[in-house]
């Protein structure tokens, strides 16, 4: 339980550390080295797909998975082709541009983080929330300002100045991510407390876990709609509950319904092939083992939508497994 915790933190000082830094890199490329964004967006593009598609690979259809890799291969195959033509270069200036102030917009959710409650830190982190939010979108709005004006050649000069007072904004915003990640940690450490202990989930069994929101915005439909998302990508995904037996296999599918504040999803595990007598223990094992897990991936798959949409009631959400 205790190395579960504490990697929690850690995986948060990881995640916003590197994303930090690749927020500033990003910034870099699409303001004062503008010249090479092209290539390098879409190679990012590229490489994300082929990783996203590595990573989806027994979560959902095997042929989705195999088709974003082999379209992420694709996107790198024609990155140095398309970076012979001016207007790619800008258009995808742009679009890089209006990305990085998405993402600065996305960070306002800081600002309700509950890490430093009780602490000394709880003030300062709000103040660093606050900064760190405003840099970092109003530094991706003078980006996007400048690659807009780079369209028109009599206004160069002016683009160009954009673009580094852009960069200035968003690198005093990564440095304000930095910080704040820094405070977070001493806070929780202050309180003796982990990112974990913030999470309100609840697992009352292997075959039903339940977990309650708390959030603003998204009506029913738009729920329903992200969680019917959620239930399709899971289904067609798979386990091998035995590596010495490639037929023998559980393959996933999922359904889920959403009313009156409750998400259930419903998980039906069909267990396909044959197995030797002697393996029949290990394989129930495995099998059960495996079915915990998707439900935990649902689970925390379907709390981690809910956050990013915010709903606006609390729902409980429950995934019910079946074998067959």
């Amino acid at each position: 339980m205790a190395k579960t915790a504490k990697s929690g933190n850690a995986w948060y000082e990881f995640k916003n550390i590197t994303m930090a830094i690749a927020f500033l890199v990003l910034a870099g490329f699409t303001g004062p080295l503008s010249a090479m964004v092209g290539i390098v967006a879409v190679f990012v593009l590229g490489i994300s797909m082929i990783i996203r598609g590595i990573c989806s690979i027994g979560e959902t259809n095997l042929g989705v998975s195999v088709a974003v890799i082999v379209l992420g291969g694709a996107v790198i195959g024609v990155a140095v082709q398309l970076t012979h033509y001016d207007w790619f270069n800008k258009a995808s200036a742009c679009l890089s541009a209006a990305f990085i102030a998405w993402l600065g917009f996305r960070q306002r959710k800081k600002v309700k983080e509950p890490y430093g409650i009780n602490t000394r830190y709880q003030h300062r982190l709000r103040v660093l929330a606050n900064l760190l939010f405003v840099f970092i979108f109003y530094g991706g709005l003078v980006i996007f300002a400048a690659t807009i004006l780079d369209f028109f050649n009599i206004y160069q000069q002016i683009s160009m100045a954009f673009k580094y007072i852009g960069f200035l904004l968003c690198m005093t915003g990564s440095c304000l991510w930095l910080s704040h990640t820094s405070v977070v940690m001493k806070a929780l450490k202050e309180n003796s407390a982990t990112i974990n202990d913030f999470k309100n989930v609840a697992e009352p069994s292997p075959r039903r876990q339940t977990v309650k929101t708390n959030s603003i915005d998204a009506d029913e439909a738009k729920v329903r709609s992200e969680m019917r998302s959620l239930a399709a990508y899971v289904t067609g995904g798979f386990d091998y509950p035995h590596s010495g037996y490639a037929d023998c296999k559980i393959t996933y599918s999922a359904s889920v319904s959403v009313e009156n504040g409750e998400i259930k999803f419903k998980l039906r595990c069909a267990l396909t092939g044959a197995y030797p007598q002697s393996a029949e223990k290990a394989v129930k094992s495995n099998v059960t083992s495996m079915i915990q897990k998707k439900q935990k991936f649902i689970l925390n798959k379907a709390k981690s939508r809910l956050y990013s949409i915010e709903p606006d009631r609390d729902y409980s959400i429950s995934v019910e497994s079946s074998v067959v």
